[in-house]
């Protein structure tokens, strides 16, 4: 009698049905090649935080995202084992549990990225994490003025992978659309600077590339083989002659970026275009002289092995070639 008196005559039917129909209509209008994150804290705002997760990787979800370590902790006891999101700010035990359970955490500020990093390092990972701007909410994230740098700096973590840059637009779907336009605004700013760093670390790719390409023309003019110096064969000056051209051809991609960034032109394209193919073709002209230099070019006797690593770690760095090819498509 007890135990009827406490219950209530009244329930809640969730249709997962009509959620996969949800799930279809977003899929429908995302543009191809775009993923999508589906946020299910707060039990999916009542509807069931297991459940719906399951439906939403089973429909396109990418990732799910939670507001708390306990919810994502909740999420792999029940076998959900899909990339998991944690908004908002961490503690440094957190941080831990993070790691051990691979989740992604959001990283405001150069101490915690610090922390994670060395973290990361002793458990033999490279973290994914996300960076809040903070465009006016004042709530969480790094003021939007000070992005730019905490965020070239967290880039910088080598056991750190930033996946993504967000901001809370809270007033988004108010009549008025004033702070919404303002907040919007400010994180463009921020995403623009991207644009010109993308440019650069094409150059300094560049750069380090073609110290070795010029390093191995005086190597392959001076080493002999049957008689003759090195550069006198086909299968040695041919290849050396492809990559100063690919190269020639990176750098004035990278000029004209940002020609058109001093010219207050749009760039963002170009700025990708930058980012996947001058590290890709300086990392393929560094083996190139490397390989040329026989055993002895992956030694310490040579710098090419550690410019390779150099390199190879940029084309990482922010935003991977695929990310790049969906900017520019």
């Amino acid at each position: 009698m007890n135990n009827l008196a406490s219950e209530r005559p009244a329930w809640v039917e969730i249709d997962l049905d009509q959620l996969r129909t949800n799930f279809d209509i977003i899929r429908r209008d995302m543009p191809a090649g775009l993923g999508f994150v589906s946020v299910v804290k707060d039990e999916a705002y009542g509807h069931g935080m297991v459940q719906v997760a399951r439906t939403a990787l089973q429909f396109g979800a990418t990732a799910i995202a939670l507001a708390t370590v306990d919810e994502a902790l909740q999420l792999r006891q029940n076998q959900v084992y899909a990339p998991i999101l944690v908004f908002g700010e961490r503690t440094e035990e957190e941080l831990e549990i993070c790691v051990t359970q691979n989740f992604t955490c959001i990283i405001n500020d150069r101490r915690k990225a610090e922390k994670l990093s060395r973290l990361a390092k002793s458990a033999g990972k490279r973290m994914p994490i996300h960076v809040e701007v903070d465009t006016g909410l004042s709530r969480y994230g790094v003021k939007w003025s000070e992005a730019p740098a905490v965020i070239v700096s967290i880039a910088g973590k080598k056991h750190l992978h930033i996946e993504g840059v967000m901001s809370h637009f809270a007033m988004s779907d108010e009549l008025d659309k004033t702070f919404a336009l303002q907040q919007l605004e400010r994180f463009r700013q921020v995403m623009a600077g991207f644009d010109f760093n993308r440019a650069l670390i094409g150059m300094q790719c560049v750069g380090t590339a073609q110290a070795s390409v010029d390093e191995t023309w005086t190597y392959v003019v001076e080493r002999k083989a049957f008689g003759s110096p090195l550069v006198k064969f086909e299968g040695v000056s041919f290849p050396l002659a492809e990559q100063e051209t690919l190269l020639e051809a990176a750098r004035l991609l990278c000029l004209k970026t940002l020609w058109l960034k001093d010219a207050g032109q749009r760039h963002t394209a170009e700025a990708a275009m930058c980012k996947w193919w001058a590290p890709k073709v300086s990392f393929d002209a560094i083996t190139e002289c490397l390989l040329l230099h026989g055993h002895a070019g992956y030694s310490d006797d040579y710098p090419h092995q550690q410019r390779m690593r150099d390199v190879l770690g940029l084309q990482i760095g922010d935003g991977t070639a695929q990310i790049m090819k969906l900017i520019i498509a």
